[in-house]
């Protein structure tokens, strides 16, 4: 039997002592491609000057695109922005113990005057702190071909990634840790494949480290990267036939909050709450809750009723599938329109690529995602039948290739749709 992906990364051994840690991470092995990049053949250019491109990361990105591996590791401090078209993140790993350390050669101190190999300028700038008097020699080549230069003499120090010292089992030699800021991401490994591909995506979840991005207006927990695009716009409803109503409709928290803001339930009516977290959000009696949480779902718990009239409270953009369904069954129903949803656009929008998944709480946060960002995100999570059925009528719409992950259960239960 084959095994289950074709990975492609550098030769050099961190390269590749990096896929091992993601594969022992997973438990797992994959067939292995090794691919020599610009990078590391043009060892006489500078890194001081570059900037984020894909010196890299160009052969691998060129291999993943034509279909060569299936997926691609990189250190992710090294990948270039933006991505090469076609490509996407889809894990960024825990990673390791982001630090710089300067490296020795043993029982050494660092001297006034040292011989210090560095090639970055934000750690040359952070050595002259440390040692004003310092020769800074632009270094290249693996870590490896790095530290030899430190014990074959050649310089007296070298700036290096503890991350990398502990991958390649290096903890042993002299050193000692750099103050100051790290580069971004420094210690963390970059899972990247060809935009879409839900397999690959879907097998590398369990160690993206990044955070889920809440598109909702309450946050479940604190471990969610809260990131509201809609906002409730309270409106004056008429309350005519409220009084006369057998039963109450609640079909959202957040007609739950305004309407009893205004009035509290009359004793004479029966509730009925379109799901459990609209229910819990009552917080007094509810006579009738729906299983499903929909629209349809409420339609068919209440079907039996004998000559019902109802007074609903919601949204100017809910669906119209209860008037339609409650005239037809010849019920009677008094609307209040409490509230709208309006889109926020936020000053700076978060990078897709810094968020493992998104998660849509209603119709409203899709059509919002899709005005500020014109497309749907790679990895979607649903809460809700409903906001599902938007999620896939955009990408009919637009032609998308998102992958949609239906797992509300693991951050909270779903909210009723808006």
């Amino acid at each position: 039997m084959g095994l289950l992906f074709k990975v492609g990364a550098r030769s050099s051994p961190l390269s590749k002592a990096q896929v091992v840690e993601v594969e022992k991470a997973l438990n797992t092995s994959f067939e292995k491609v090794w691919i020599d990049t610009t990078g590391d053949r043009r060892k006489e250019i500078s890194l001081k000057t570059l900037g984020k491109t894909d010196f890299f990361t160009k052969e691998i990105d060129e291999a993943l695109l034509k279909g060569n591996i299936d997926f691609a590791i990189h250190s992710a401090k090294d990948l270039p922005e933006p991505l090469a078209k076609g490509l996407s993140i889809v894990a960024i790993t825990k990673g390791l113990d982001p630090r710089d350390t300067l490296v020795l050669r043993g029982g050494e101190t660092l001297k006034n005057n040292a011989r210090i190999g560095t090639s970055t300028k934000r750690r040359e700038e952070i050595v002259k702190q440390l040692c004003p008097k310092a020769t800074i020699v632009d270094i290249r080549g693996n870590v490896g071909e790095r530290i030899d230069q430190v014990l074959s003499g050649r310089i007296d120090a070298l700036v290096a990634p503890e991350a990398a010292l502990i991958r390649l089992e290096l903890t042993h030699l002299n050193r000692i840790y750099l103050p100051g800021e790290t580069a971004p991401m420094q210690g963390k490994l970059a899972i990247v494949a060809r935009a879409g591909d839900k397999k690959v995506s879907d097998f590398f979840h369990p160690i993206d480290s990044r955070p889920t991005l809440y598109t909702g207006l309450r946050a479940p927990n604190d471990t969610v990267l809260h990131y509201p695009l809609i906002k409730t716009m309270p409106l004056e409803g008429s309350f005519n036939g409220l009084e006369k109503a057998s039963h109450l409709l609640f079909t959202s928290r957040t007609a739950v909050e305004l309407f009893l803001s205004q009035r509290k339930i009359p004793d004479h009516l029966k509730v009925v709450a379109i799901g459990q977290a609209t229910a819990k959000a009552i917080g007094s009696r509810v006579d009738i809750t729906a299983k499903e949480e929909t629209s349809e779902g409420v339609v068919e718990a209440v079907k039996d009723l004998q000559n019902p009239q109802f007074f609903w409270p919601h949204s100017a953009k809910s669906r119209r599938v209860i008037p339609d369904a409650f005239k037809k069954m010849g019920f009677k129903l008094s609307e209040c329109i409490l509230y709208d949803t309006i889109t926020l656009h936020p000053k700076e929008k978060v990078p897709l690529d810094n968020v493992s998944e998104v998660v849509f709480t209603s119709p409203s946060t899709v059509d919002a995602f899709i005005e500020i960002y014109g497309t749907l995100p790679q990895r979607i999570v649903c809460l809700g039948p409903t906001t599902e059925r938007r999620v896939q009528d955009h990408w009919g719409a637009h032609h998308q290739e998102a992958l949609l992950a239906l797992r509300p259960s693991a951050l909270a239960p779903p909210l009723a749709a808006l």
